[in-house]
């Protein structure tokens, strides 16, 4: 891991993730966060005065929809939650919807 000391010297050190406690980890994985997050922001930032400084336009996009409709059904409460139980429900209820459907046309 790469830090500025205050003489402004860059100092290395490797660090073992697997002895760190916890919050030793979440301070290490915001400061990796924030390093992500102010590198891209730098690299918009200089494309961005470069597209403006060479007289790029950008294209520009938009859609639009009329008469659109969209339906979908959804889960409440506790069968809401992403959990193994609730998945295996879910598909063994469109399993059955399916079978249902596909039997009643014949």
């Amino acid at each position: 891991m790469k830090q500025v000391s205050d003489s402004g010297k860059v100092v290395c050190e490797e660090v073992d993730v697997a002895n760190l406690g916890i919050q030793q980890k979440q301070q290490l994985l915001e400061s990796i966060l924030q390093i992500v997050e102010e590198d891209n922001e730098r690299f918009l930032q200089r494309l961005r005065n470069r597209t403006d400084r060479v007289g790029i336009d950008i294209p520009k996009i938009e859609v639009r929809y009329e008469h659109l409709s969209i339906e979908r059904d959804a889960y409440f409460g506790s069968r809401a939650l992403p959990t193994l139980l609730n998945s295996t429900l879910n598909v063994i209820e469109v399993i059955g919807i399916f079978l249902t459907v596909n039997f009643e046309s014949l």
